[in-house]
């Protein structure tokens, strides 16, 4: 009984005690995995969120660029257009002048060619 009693003072309870220790140390580590493992899913889930909204705003920001190109190329096409029209006015301008002064001469010679047939048959 006296061996029984100090065997078990000597030799069990410190064994029992370590293995408690163990047991505690075991049960807190695995706590504090999964207190890590649901802070790991909470930011996961953070970055993820970040990330879709990252997605979305360089969608937005590439179709208003695309929005944006696509108006600049309008407008540059239309004063383009606008200065064609004017080059073509004016050159529409310039060629009627021209024939104004081309149908003045035609009169001119055709006054000077019935004079000279005129002065041709009469002499």
């Amino acid at each position: 009984l006296v061996m029984i009693f100090a065997i078990n003072k000597l030799l069990f309870q410190p064994v029992l005690r370590t293995l408690d220790s163990r047991e505690q140390e075991v049960e807190s580590s695995q706590g504090k995995v999964q207190k890590i493992s649901a802070e790991i899913e909470s930011s996961r889930h953070e970055v993820e969120t970040r990330l879709a909204q990252a997605y979305a705003e360089v969608g937005e920001l590439h179709q208003s660029i695309q929005q944006s190109g696509l108006k600049e190329r309008e407008e540059m096409i239309s004063k383009e257009r606008i200065l064609v029209e004017e080059m073509l006015e004016k050159s529409r301008s310039e060629l009627a002048a021209e024939v104004e002064d081309a149908h003045k001469e035609l009169l001119t010679l055709k006054d000077q060619v019935a004079t000279a047939t005129v002065s041709r048959l009469l002499s």
